[in-house]
């Protein structure tokens, strides 16, 4: 089957969604194969046809003068089974609000609703989108689409050396902390686990960092280029990650907000580097192990995983947090050189020699043709 990707600014020829994960992906060139067309020179045709918005930057917040500006030509293609609209969100979840400015502008432009996809990277985006669907005078009929959008990352400009496969932190080493724990943008539950880990005296145990406005906690960060590089020494001298994902519920936020669970570079740089413990959504490690990772029940609990409400899960990591950080040293080596070291590199040579053609032909298989 020949796909099209038909374009409403030639802005977006290079550096979105197909270009990046489907041609020039890192690891696997062509792994989808399609042609770029312009909307002006497109027609009717026998190929299937992805007329593509993309709210991550490349439309430089044009996309709906664009869309406005060619909703003619738009609405014609869409009564031919084999052109749809994909509306392209890949490093974010697509929170109400923002649903509620995509329905407008379709509304507005008189867009088939049902011939349009949102594509998101929550392992639930269909949850979290009916929720909100609950609360529309008019329930929508847009489709929604998952990407695992870390499986296709360049993750090589974040280690040093551009080496993803780096083995030093797992060398039998004196290490003088338990965990590293990164946070850069002070959200709510992330100043909660610094602050705890404070309160609980587990901050001896620990490498922290908070970017908070007011006395910041500050490790030291190399940079290269444009991207932060995780400093080596970091991990050698550590056993484990206490990884605080992008999105976590709390009672500031929405019903739909809860059913966010999306991995991002958080959890794929710590899980190549050293074992790690979680603060993210429901079922993350769920679907870590579902893309075919190995996690840590060695030395975890990892029943938080199934607890859905966030405290309650948030109180079960915290536990584990402080039960390992005070386990004896001499049962920590033992665990982490007899069990862990081993699924860390097979994390590494697992994400290196990923079947990235595979995942994204089952992604394209979300996309309805009738």
């Amino acid at each position: 089957m020949n796909y099209n990707v038909v374009h409403l600014t030639d802005k977006t020829i290079q550096g979105t969604l197909f270009d990046r994960f489907g041609r020039n992906n890192f690891l696997d060139s062509e792994i989808f194969t399609f042609d770029n067309i312009l909307i002006d020179d497109v027609d009717e045709n026998d190929s299937r046809n992805l007329i593509l918005i993309d709210l991550v930057g490349s439309m430089e917040g044009q996309e709906w003068t664009l869309l406005s500006n060619h909703s003619p030509k738009i609405k014609k293609l869409l009564k031919n089974k084999n052109f749809i609209l994909v509306i392209c969100y890949e490093y974010e979840s697509i929170l109400d609000e923002r649903l509620d400015e995509i329905r407008k502008n379709l509304i507005d432009n008189q867009i088939n609703e049902e011939k349009v996809y949102l594509i998101d990277f929550n392992i639930f985006f269909h949850k979290s989108f009916d929720l909100w669907n609950i609360g529309q005078k008019t329930p929508s009929k847009m489709n929604t689409a998952y990407i695992d959008t870390m499986i296709f990352q360049n993750f090589d400009v974040f280690f040093p050396n551009q080496n993803v496969c780096q083995r030093s932190q797992l060398k039998q080493q004196d290490r003088n902390f338990k965990y590293v724990c990164y946070n850069n943008d002070p959200k709510e539950f992330r100043v909660r686990l610094v602050e705890d880990l404070f309160n609980h005296d587990l901050d001896k145990f620990g490498l922290i960092s908070l970017l908070k406005h007011e006395n910041p906690i500050v490790l030291d960060m190399k940079n290269l280029g444009d991207y932060r590089v995780y400093p080596q020494e970091h991990f050698e001298n550590t056993y484990f990650s206490v990884i605080t994902e992008s999105y976590f519920w709390t009672d500031t936020k929405s019903e739909s907000y809860a059913w966010i669970t999306a991995l991002t570079e958080k959890v794929f740089k710590g899980f190549l580097l050293n074992p790690f413990i979680l603060i993210g959504g429901y079922k993350s490690l769920h679907h870590i192990r579902e893309l075919g990772f190995e996690t840590f029940s060695e030395l975890f609990d990892e029943s938080y995983d199934d607890c859905f409400d966030a405290d309650e899960r948030y109180k079960l990591v915290f536990s584990e947090i402080d039960r390992v950080c005070k386990m004896d040293r001499k049962k920590l080596d033992d665990i982490y050189y007899n069990s862990l070291v081993d699924k860390v590199i097979y994390n590494q040579d697992k994400y290196m020699n990923y079947d990235r053609k595979k995942h994204f032909n089952k992604f394209m298989e979300q996309f309805k043709w009738n």
